[in-house]
């Protein structure tokens, strides 16, 4: 293979250096952050490439605990009659009432709201539209 067709990867391996384009990119592409994401990591904990991978891992972990937990309510099918709800975590669990599957979705959102995350409730309208429930 031809030099200049070779992947790119940084003279040291175990520093991010934010000062050459191609290390940037080669960090960004690695590590599925943008350029500003990396630039802010490496200001934050130094340029040791363990230390950066740990503060954008942490950060990662922060930002998915105070992401929305959402209980979506669907409208029945037109080969099913039930409607049903489908929980974080993917649990799922139908109803022969929308009535019965709304009480149901209010109640898990309020069983999860003691995890100290904001729960939403959305309802699907027979249009497709969403509608947010509040109970």
């Amino acid at each position: 293979m031809h030099a200049s067709k070779l992947p790119y990867a940084p003279q040291d391996a175990t520093q991010v250096d934010v000062s050459f384009p191609g290390d940037i990119r080669f960090w960004t592409r690695n590590l599925g952050v943008s350029e500003d994401r990396l630039r802010a990591a490496v200001m934050q904990v130094g340029t040791q490439s363990s230390e950066v991978r740990a503060e954008l891992r942490r950060k990662r972990l922060v930002n998915e605990t105070l992401k929305t937990l959402r209980v979506f309510v669907f409208y029945p099918s037109i080969n099913h009659r039930d409607w049903w709800v489908l929980l974080p975590g993917a649990g799922q669990q139908t109803f022969a009432s929308e009535g019965a599957a709304v009480q149901f979705a209010l109640e898990r959102a309020r069983d999860l709201r003691g995890s100290g995350r904001a729960v939403e409730v959305l309802q699907e309208k027979i249009t497709g539209t969403w509608m947010r429930v509040v109970g």
